[in-house]
């Protein structure tokens, strides 16, 4: 978990981070990816980890399925 320690996020920025999350039900990849790129500082980190989520979600997805 990222602390975000003594930042102010504007309602944009949060929003951002949020959807950066909720992306999983329409661009799972790509969506996180153009936060992480393209984002400030603070909402890079989220769009970088949310990333990192989707792949691990991703892959432990599809190893089940073909177990």
């Amino acid at each position: 978990m990222i602390e975000m320690n003594n930042i102010e996020m504007t309602k944009t920025q949060k929003l951002l981070a949020a959807l950066s999350y909720f992306s999983i039900l329409f661009a799972p990849l790509l969506f996180p990816f153009c936060i992480w790129i393209f984002a400030d500082k603070p909402i890079s980190k989220y769009g970088k980890n949310s990333l990192i989520n989707h792949i691990t979600i991703t892959i432990y997805d599809h190893t089940l399925i073909h177990i």
